[in-house]
């Protein structure tokens, strides 16, 4: 006994699907950057850092010659010369100059000190994270050592022991920070590492770090990229207060310096330390602004809430 089918139509099967060959995508789509960049808190952050920026850039043409030379008398409050806007300090050296090229360094250190911390994160953290075993075990506890030490108290040591230098703070501080880096990064590589779009690539014959850099770094890069924001902003507090206690370079004007140049006068010429203070409070404020509207753009949970 034989049974046929109703129709004549021919078995078909359908093929699998190679979709989870894909990687996941590293980029976003264009309406989420559209909506970070109409962010008005968004705006309200590139509104106070892009002129920062512009005013450390052009702080020697603004202000030539060297900011603490003593240009005019003492502690001229501001508005009483029309030639020193600001005002001058203990000194008779400008504010307004002090303020601009101020801003040259505390803003080159905080963003020094960032990079340095992404990168030295990124490597013991991709390294970590990726091949696992004694290197994970080895590089977390050197992690942990750091994380572990106040990153302040560890800055003061660096310093007072390598010496009060551009170079000497932004190692301190860098030191400091990238154990958040580096645990982020981790647990990204770890997460990643078994992702069908990575056994894809190692299966076609790709070495580890031709995957690390071209299958996994794009796509743990996000959340690296919103850390590093903070960092900027912690530096730029780290290294004020460094020099406000005299550990920053005594060749170079900073905020922090500034303060604690004008710390004993805060009763009777109170601007001293309040023009500099507003400058980090904004600039702290700004930057972290602009990392809270990168965090919503790059992080999906965030991005699909609601």
């Amino acid at each position: 006994m034989t049974f046929q089918s109703s129709s004549a139509r021919p078995l078909s099967f359908p093929l699998p699907s190679l979709s989870f060959l894909r990687r996941r995508p590293a980029s976003r789509s264009g309406s989420t950057w559209a909506s970070f960049i109409r962010d008005p808190f968004v705006i309200l952050g590139f509104a106070v850092v892009v002129p920062l920026i512009a005013l450390a850039i052009l702080a020697p043409v603004l202000f030539p010659g060297d900011p603490l030379s003593t240009v005019a008398p003492a502690l001229i409050p501001p508005g009483g010369n029309a030639a020193f806007p600001l005002g001058t300090d203990t000194l008779g050296r400008n504010v307004a100059a002090g303020l601009a090229h101020g801003a040259r360094i505390s803003l080159s250190i905080g963003a020094l000190a960032a990079l340095f911390s992404v990168g030295l994160g990124l490597a013991v953290g991709a390294t970590a994270g990726y091949f696992g075993g004694l290197a994970d075990r080895i590089l977390v506890r050197v992690t942990e050592l750091f994380q572990t030490t106040p990153s302040f108290l560890l800055a003061v040591v660096i310093v007072t022991l390598g010496g009060p230098s551009v170079g000497v703070i932004v190692l301190a501080i860098g030191l400091g920070s990238f154990p958040i880096v580096a645990r982020l990064v981790r647990a990204e590589f770890r997460s990643l590492k078994n992702a069908d779009f990575v056994m894809a690539a190692r299966s076609q014959g790709f070495g580890n770090w031709r995957i690390v850099r071209e299958e996994i770094l794009p796509n743990a890069l996000p959340p690296v990229l919103t850390t590093a924001s903070v960092l900027m902003a912690s530096a730029i507090l780290t290294e004020s207060g460094l020099s406000f206690l005299g550990l920053g370079d005594p060749n170079l004007v900073s905020w922090g310096s500034m303060i604690g140049a004008g710390r004993e006068m805060l009763q009777s010429a109170w601007y001293l330390t309040a023009i500099p203070g507003g400058m980090i409070a904004l600039s702290i404020l700004a930057v972290n602004l602009v990392g809270d509207g990168l965090n919503e753009a790059l992080n999906p949970r965030l991005r699909n809430r609601g």
